[in-house]
């Protein structure tokens, strides 16, 4: 006690460091040690100056003291336990407490944090919710079921934005709303003119929000996408790295045309495919599964394009890749040649009966095909599924052998295809559970040669996925249903100048 107590006032950084390690072995004990000691650990930083004022000799003072005086925090009993938190812009800090038989509360253990230089400005209300936020830790190694057992139910992802969408779950929508709107520069001069009736607005004021509009106090912008005027939520410009990566980087990695196609099925913001187009070529994932494509020198004679969906087909493997839980080593792909569909059917090999099987599976949801279009594989070439296709009369025409770009359809999805799996892979050995995903994603992104989505081009309208909160920022009319009929011939035509 003595070595505390009679403690010299330092004169140096050095004799502060000593003051600081020896008081910060204890500080468990005080409460709000970082929030009291602050003064002092200032001086600790390299840019900091030595200088010895009041409110240093006053933190010194309190310090020394505290840790002469009697103890203030009780032996943790096996009793309702409560935490206590508070928060300033010097630090954040917080207690366990415990009653005791006459219902008195005493503190069982403190903890405290000073702020950074950046966390210092934030708002009293945000240094509060930092103060109660959860951080797994490393006090115990042992599992207490109060905080180092936490269930963790927000996505895993790399952009801090969806950080602050975890914290802020327990504002209502509006208030979301409201507080990423007015949290960005250019859509806060926006908001307040939208605000105005229109002839309190000055001429310039009034082209400047000719195309957006207020609706429930979320931002709209008037966007023509494929011919059809839609109203599609402003994203702020802190939101638009979230949205990329939910619509490239968990959606499959597909490429800058189908990206900013999904991502304008319900939201918009400026420089959209410029942006998309520097975060695809950044992006790691695609820079190592995908390899560069276009078209070969040459003149290209393509064939005669089908009437009606699913009248041609292409069929090709892919494989072998690990073998799942369910014994599966390849994917059967399936594509239609009108409307792009892709259906993926995995198999435990690249025998006839499981490819005659995988076929008969498409044949009963989609019709029978008038033309089969495959590779020299031994499973297309064997008499089972030579007479099964007879039987159906279906004619098979086999592309020569290494020459894959005769079968462009299949090959074109599988350059897709793997890349996306291996992006979505967690455990190699259940691949095949996430095929579902997959063909969807597949079927949902905008395919460039028809200009529309191949569910799109075959069921006359786009799906609706959950989306998570977002889904509720968004505008929910854009659910309209084209005929296939107007479609379709519209694919037939579009094919022979885009092949």
């Amino acid at each position: 006690m003595r070595a505390i107590s009679e403690f010299p006032t330092p004169k140096n950084i050095h004799e502060l460091k000593r003051f600081l390690g020896l008081t910060s072995y204890f500080r468990r004990f005080l409460r709000n040690y970082a929030i009291r000691a602050r003064p002092l650990t200032d001086l600790t930083k390299k840019t900091q100056t030595f200088t010895w004022g009041e409110d240093q000799s006053a933190a010194f003072e309190d310090l020394r003291d505290s840790l002469c005086a009697e103890p203030e925090l009780y032996n943790p009993k096996a009793t309702i336990t409560e935490l206590h938190t508070d928060a300033c812009s010097a630090g954040v800090a917080g207690m366990l407490l415990q009653t005791d038989s006459a219902g008195q509360l005493h503190p069982v253990y403190y903890i405290s944090k000073k702020t950074t230089d950046v966390e210092e400005k934030y708002h009293s209300t945000k240094l509060e919710l930092m103060a109660i936020k959860h951080r797994p830790g490393g006090r115990m190694a042992h599992v207490d079921a109060l905080s180092r057992a936490p269930v963790d139910d927000s996505q895993d992802t790399r952009d801090h934005i969806h950080e602050r969408l975890e914290v802020l779950q327990t504002l209502d929508e509006t208030d979301y709303v409201l507080m990423i709107q007015y949290g960005d520069a250019a859509l806060r001069e926006l908001i307040p003119i939208l605000k105005k009736p229109n002839e309190e607005r000055t001429p310039v004021k009034r082209q400047r929000v000719l195309f957006y509009k207020l609706d429930s106090a979320r931002l709209l912008r008037n966007v023509n996408v494929n011919g059809t005027e839609k109203w599609l939520y402003v994203i702020p410009k802190s939101m638009r790295k979230s949205i990329v990566v939910k619509h490239h980087d968990q959606l499959g990695h597909f490429g800058v045309d189908r990206t900013v196609a999904k991502i304008r099925e319900r939201y918009w913001f400026s420089k959209m495919k410029q942006y998309v187009q520097r975060h695809i070529s950044a992006c790691a994932e695609c820079l190592l599964n995908k390899i560069p494509s276009g078209k070969r020198p040459g003149e290209l004679h393509p064939p005669r394009p089908p009437r009606r969906p699913f009248e041609k087909i292409h069929l090709d493997h892919v494989g072998p890749l690990v073998k799942t839980d369910d014994e599966n080593s390849y994917t059967l792909v399936v594509i239609d040649a009108l409307t792009k569909f892709v259906k993926l059917y995995p198999t435990k090999s690249t025998k006839s009966n499981e490819s005659v099987s995988a076929l008969q599976n498409c044949i009963d949801n989609y019709g029978i095909p008038r033309l089969v279009v495959a590779d020299q594989g031994s499973c297309f070439k064997s008499d089972e599924f030579g007479k099964f296709c007879d039987s159906l009369g279906i004619q098979v025409l086999l592309i020569p052998s290494r020459w894959p770009q005769a079968n462009g359809q299949v090959e074109r999805v599988m350059r897709t295809l793997i890349p996306t799996l291996m992006c979505e892979m967690d455990i190699e050995e259940q691949w095949d559970k996430k095929i579902v995903k997959v063909e969807r994603n597949l079927n949902s992104m905008l395919n460039k040669t028809t200009g529309r989505a191949p569910f799109e081009a075959l069921h006359g309208y786009l799906p609706v996925f959950d989306d998570g909160k977002l889904t509720k920022l968004a505008e929910g009319e854009d659910c309209t249903w084209n005929p296939p009929e107007n479609i379709q011939p519209d694919n037939h035509r579009k094919l022979k100048p885009n092949i």
